[in-house]
């Protein structure tokens, strides 16, 4: 009596196949991903589920239409590959697998709000604290900061740190290293501090030797942003406190910008320019929804039942969605 999710596609039904185009055209996805211009749902997804590769194979050959089939086919854990265009776009931005995909799944289906106006208000500042209540936003801030969409006039931050994915500093550390050091020119002063420092190297922390050494050598503009300073716990919190206080003050890293994201009752980690992160503005809701493929007709009772809530309005378009795939509207 147990009930098991299933997922196939085929195209040729009981007939033999024509001539491999079907084959030839879905190797072909597979093995060269689906970027986010070409992707059904026009966004940049880790893994590549039977119906959008449906989607993209229709009309491609004649006489075989993709034909799918199955339970919970919609399910996004049904996936057949991963989608190694993503997987290109982490690699580029120096981010490990889970911060890669922690940022994508923040990015989909992304309506910028307030990207710039913050984005601007970040370089003025060398320490900006992004405060907001659970579910303004703050997250997908901090992910459209480090890969803003191409329709923002936007330049992306250096590095961007989801404290709510690390266990220690030295992780942080390594997060901040690798994702700096996709500059070519980080790169060369992170080797030549470390020749400079052999006969010390072992004294050094991780965080020393891999973001503020290298940072303190060079002199170019940096902007790192932190998020989720609300998600530390007591031995996390001093440890990435000291590191924002020495970035914050140190004249060693006035070239570098910081911003942090947390809750607005929590405290900032030091002194500086704080901006408040409200609830969505109805006319990018609208947006949001309508990318969602959810009915005109429904945005109002949607946007009443999330009340300025981004959290709430993407799970109430998830469950819009499940619904139509569901019933088959």
């Amino acid at each position: 009596d147990r009930e098991y999710r299933t997922a196939w596609m085929g195209s040729s039904r009981q007939e033999l196949a024509y001539d491999g185009c079907f084959t030839r055209e879905l190797t072909a996805l597979l093995e060269g991903g689906v970027p986010k211009d070409r992707h059904p749902q026009s966004s940049l997804l880790t893994h590549l589920r039977v119906t959008d590769l449906a989607a993209l194979l229709d009309n491609r050959c004649v006489g075989q239409k993709p034909v799918t089939g199955g339970f919970q086919t919609h399910d996004p854990a049904m996936y057949v590959a991963a989608n190694r265009a993503a997987h290109e776009a982490i690699t580029r931005l120096g981010l490990s697998a889970q911060e890669g995909e922690l940022l994508l799944r923040l990015l989909e289906r992304y309506q910028p709000y307030r990207l710039e106006e913050l984005a601007e208000g970040i370089q003025r500042h060398r320490l900006s604290y992004l405060s907001g209540d659970a579910g303004t936003g703050k997250s997908t801030l901090a992910a459209a900061l480090r890969e803003p969409p191409v329709s923002a006039n936007v330049e992306p931050v250096d590095a961007v740190g989801f404290l709510g994915l690390i266990n220690s500093a030295e992780e942080l550390a390594d997060s901040l290293h690798r994702q700096l050091g996709t500059i070519p020119k980080f790169a060369h002063t992170a080797r030549t501090y470390r020749v400079k420092n052999q006969q010390r190297w072992e004294s050094l922390s991780s965080m020393e030797r891999l973001v503020l050494g290298p940072l303190s050598d060079y002199r170019h503009p940096l902007t790192i942003v932190l998020d989720g300073w609300d998600r530390l716990d007591s031995t996390r919190h001093q440890e990435v406190a000291g590191l924002i206080r020495r970035l914050a003050t140190d004249e060693a890293w006035a070239h570098v910008r910081l911003a942090v994201t947390g809750r607005t009752d929590t405290h900032p980690p030091a002194a500086g320019h704080v901006a408040r992160i409200g609830g969505l503005e109805p006319e990018t809701a609208r947006a949001y929804l309508t990318g969602r493929g959810v009915a005109e007709s429904r945005h109002e009772s949607i946007l009443e039942f999330a009340g300025g809530n981004w959290l709430v309005l993407e799970l109430a378009a998830g469950y819009e969605a499940d619904r139509r795939a569901n019933s088959g509207d």
